[in-house]
């Protein structure tokens, strides 16, 4: 299934939800850390920043990225060996 374009793509170059979700969050909670340094900004009431509830955020977005690219990378390392045990299968069954 094809992904809107809105999606930041990853290392791989797929469209990658989790890590628009993860750049989301963390743009979120730097803005809100920066904005929480000056009082009143744009006369704008901002709570004070708070790293315990920003790590409550972070913590389940980023375990779910860092999770699905182990994920992903274990499962393309099996294909290799898997397709590389054929190749050499074949190559046993051709010299036969």
């Amino acid at each position: 299934m094809k992904l809107p374009s809105m999606w930041i793509k990853n290392k791989s170059g797929e469209q990658s939800s989790t890590l628009t979700f993860v750049t989301i969050a963390f743009s979120i909670t730097m803005i809100h850390m920066v904005l929480g340094m000056f009082v009143n900004p744009f006369g704008i009431q901002i709570t004070p920043f708070n790293a315990s509830e920003s790590m409550i955020i972070l913590s389940p977005l980023l375990a779910t990225y860092w999770g699905r690219r182990h994920t992903e990378s274990s499962e393309k390392k099996e294909e290799i060996k898997t397709k590389g045990r054929s190749d050499v299968a074949t190559i046993v069954n051709e010299n036969e």
